[in-house]
């Protein structure tokens, strides 16, 4: 299995090897862009099925980065030499077309045209042609593509054309049993800072409108006056905080799913989401929805709940409901049952 510990893609990684441990799965965890750390890595080595090897590759989303991606095929290759798995799972695109001679599942968490087309409301330039092909040809090329939402699918087929053997596999979460705190006045947003589409910047700006305090949990630099930056958490003091939080705020421009929205509403916060279809898919009417690129219409959504107390808990208690149908568990199920499938196992 491939990953990178630069964000989402690490966590789902991690929920899905422990789910897969109580399968009988061994994974023999390929990781490659920014080293993770310590507290990944020691996250990740508490699941006793999992061997992690790591080269500083750059990766296919990145800037020219087609060297890195070669060299970084060459590795995969000589572990899977190494090591002979029975499958293999691609958590990106570019590898997939490697000669593996055994079943692939290709992982589509995100995309960089899908990224550009809902964040800067355009396609890439020229020069990102060649990641477009790697994805094509890693689309066409793997036995399964599973998707984190019918919306992520349905960007894939509209910038690289008909996926075929196709699946959408819902992520999911552990619930963390810490005990049950007192909710404080608090709104509590989380994310990549450096990423644009997590658009947090903006929501630190307008933040001063807030009648309560907005705390903003992620690595990078907000260069803002406004909110109040925690930085990047670990997973311990992102729990405490969803538990203390109130109001969970997303106003992200793309979100193929959204993992921390899905922690939040398990810790009974009222959601406050940006109104984009795979958010909608996934949350139906358990949130308020809100335009992302509209600054009165967030303030006046955070407003309106901040007024009313039964209208916390109610949007809080629907967004509990709706996230008992998105569990880690439930997730390994649907990779098991692919994995035998590709493995024609009964």
């Amino acid at each position: 299995m491939t990953a990178d510990a630069m964000g989402g893609v690490w966590t789902y990684v991690y929920e899905l090897a422990k789910c897969l441990k109580d399968s009988n799965f061994e994974i023999i965890l390929a990781v490659m862009g920014e080293a993770p750390l310590k507290q990944q890595f020691d996250q990740m080595l508490s699941i006793d099925n999992v061997t992690i090897c790591y080269k500083p590759f750059r990766l296919e989303w990145m800037e020219n980065p087609w060297d890195d991606v070669d060299e970084a095929g060459e590795w995969l290759l000589s572990l899977f030499e190494m090591y002979g798995p029975d499958l293999v799972h691609v958590n990106g695109y570019a590898h997939v077309a490697l000669p593996w001679n055994v079943p692939v599942v290709c992982v589509a968490h995100s995309c960089v045209y899908s990224w550009f087309n809902h964040v800067k409301l355009t396609l890439p330039e020229s020069h990102w042609r060649e990641y477009k092909k790697r994805v094509k040809n890693g689309l066409s090329s793997a036995t399964k593509v599973v998707s984190p939402s019918m919306a992520m699918l349905s960007d894939l087929e509209f910038h690289y054309g008909s996926v075929k053997n196709s699946r959408v596999i819902y992520n999911g979460r552990t619930r963390h049993n810490t005990g049950d705190k007192d909710k404080e006045p608090v709104i509590f947003a989380s994310g990549r800072v450096w990423d644009e589409a997590k658009n947090l910047k903006l929501l630190a700006t307008i933040s001063r409108h807030f009648k309560w305090p907005l705390y903003i949990a992620g690595r990078g630099n907000l260069n803002v006056e406004c909110g109040r930056h925690l930085g990047l958490l670990s997973e311990s003091e992102m729990v405490s905080w969803y538990k203390r939080a109130s109001i969970y705020i997303s106003t992200a421009l793309y979100e193929p799913f959204g993992l921390s929205v899905l922690e939040a509403a398990y810790n009974n916060c009222a959601l406050v989401l940006s109104d984009i279809s795979s958010l909608r898919e996934i949350w139906g009417d358990a949130a308020i929805f809100v335009n992302p690129r509209n600054n009165e219409e967030i303030i006046d959504s955070v407003e309106r709940l901040i007024k009313s107390n039964e209208m916390i808990s109610e949007y809080a208690r629907k967004a509990n409901i709706q996230s008992h149908k998105y569990s880690a568990d439930l997730m390994c199920d649907r990779y098991v049952e692919i994995y035998n499938e590709m493995l024609k196992i009964n």
